[in-house]
């Protein structure tokens, strides 16, 4: 009994492994380091980011 559960694990691990070997795959190249996004630029050449405080006491 024991013979049998060993042969059907071993025959589950190469099924997963053809299953594996089967999926496609895409191959991604390396980079050197993180590529940098240039952020977009404002009329006013400013990124277009920051805070805006309104105090309604002063308004």
């Amino acid at each position: 009994m024991f013979d049998v559960f060993i042969i059907e694990k071993v025959r589950e691990e190469e099924e997963r492994r053809r299953r594996e070997q089967e999926r496609p795959r895409l191959e991604v190249p390396e980079l050197d380091g993180p590529t940098p996004v240039p952020e977009p630029e404002g009329k006013d050449g400013a990124s277009g980011r920051g805070v805006l405080i309104i105090d309604p006491d002063e308004a």
